[in-house]
């Protein structure tokens, strides 16, 4: 009795090797056609340009980021969000919408 369990567990890891096996095969396949595919052709600047003078760009995303730090340090010190971050976002959430 012994014996005939034991061949079954190995017929059973048997099988499921095979199925891993089948199941690698096919990704192997699904990555090489995603790999002989072509690349989407990067456009070169001509007909994508962004109005505007991008060093003020620049400044307005620094100020903007400088301001989501400040917010940010303000949040993580908030004794209400130390206490229950989940609920003060909760909270938050519904006020807000």
């Amino acid at each position: 009795m012994k014996k005939k369990s034991r061949q079954t567990i190995k017929s059973a890891l048997i099988r499921g090797l095979d199925e891993l096996k089948e199941g690698l095969d096919s990704i192997n396949t699904i990555s090489a056609d995603i790999k002989k595919k072509p690349s989407i052709p990067k456009a070169d600047g001509s007909s994508f340009k962004i109005a505007g003078n991008p060093a003020k760009r620049t400044r307005n995303a620094n100020k903007s980021v400088l301001g989501e730090m400040d917010r940010f340090t303000q949040i993580l010190s908030n004794n209400t969000f130390k206490n229950s971050p989940i609920e003060t976002i909760q909270k938050h959430l519904s006020n807000s919408l």
